[in-house]
């Protein structure tokens, strides 16, 4: 038996409700599509207070970028994505809170997904 037009109707709009339903869950718990370039979505609205530096990382393919600030700068780390370099990879700007920039630069370059990583004065609106 075949299901009729407003019944057919109706599950495409669940369907869809679905969807949108994940989609929103998606955003609310702080996932990214950043390293695909379409959106950025970030837990901490805001840097450490009184950060004077930040660590530049570039990310090998694959990484999430959130998870290695936390790695890098603690939880709820700041992050602000920047512009890409010369080769197209994205880079990160994760500021420090003062006195705890040496290691975090360590914690960078020791970070098997960061194919690089630097400090720069923060803020900067210096692009690459």
């Amino acid at each position: 038996m075949r299901p009729s037009l407003s019944k057919r109707h109706g599950l495409k709009l669940l369907l869809l409700a679905i969807c949108l339903l994940g989609i929103f869950v998606s955003i609310a718990s702080g996932f990214s599509w950043v390293t695909t370039g379409t959106a950025a979505f970030w837990r901490n609205p805001s840097p450490p207070e009184g950060a004077k530096q930040a660590v530049v990382i570039i990310l090998r393919p694959g990484a999430d970028p959130l998870a290695v600030a936390e790695r890098i700068a603690g939880p709820n780390a700041y992050l602000r994505r920047g512009g890409q370099d010369q080769s197209g990879r994205w880079w990160f700007s994760i500021p420090i809170a003062p006195g705890h920039e040496w290691a975090a630069l360590q914690a960078a370059q020791s970070e098997q997904t960061v194919s690089e990583a630097f400090l720069v004065d923060w803020p900067s609106d210096r692009r690459m």
